[in-house]
């Protein structure tokens, strides 16, 4: 059986151009897409786009506006999520 390299990309919005990238690397790896959330709170609804089996918006991620994480995304449970993909 022919070992299977795997890939997870992590972003921060769920936009065209990456789901596309997302589904041609099928063709090399296992590849898996994690976004923080939708374009629509920055780019309009209309950007929004069908996933597929490969990429996925995560929940429960929080975006910062202020203080010492401004400007950032805190999603708790990634770690956990990359190691059920790796094993």
């Amino acid at each position: 059986m022919k070992k299977v390299n795997k890939l997870v990309f992590i972003s921060s919005i769920a936009v065209p151009y990456q789901v596309r990238f997302c589904d041609s690397l099928q063709e090399y790896y296992e590849s898996r897409f994690w976004f923080y959330e939708h374009p629509d709170r920055t780019r309009g609804r209309w950007w929004r786009v069908d996933l597929g089996k490969s990429c996925e918006v995560l929940e429960r991620v929080l975006f910062s506006d202020s203080g010492l994480l401004a400007d950032r995304y805190l999603a708790s449970l990634v770690s956990g999520l990359i190691d059920a993909v790796i094993l």
